[in-house]
């Protein structure tokens, strides 16, 4: 096996490998999702709070 084969198979995962980078904006994305999940099911609370529906 060369070096090239051998360092090639074990440094993959390095900062500079463009192959291997974690998808930026998936934490910010998922946050806006859980953020507008929130807000839509509190408004849909208070809504039925106003109506008395949930006496």
């Amino acid at each position: 096996m060369s070096k090239k084969t051998a360092k090639s198979g074990q440094g993959s995962a390095q900062k500079g490998d463009p192959e291997m980078e974690h998808p930026k904006g998936a934490l910010a994305i998922s946050l806006i999702y859980l953020i507008t999940i929130i807000i839509l099911w509190s408004w849909v609370y208070l809504t039925l709070l106003e109506r008395g529906i949930t006496q």
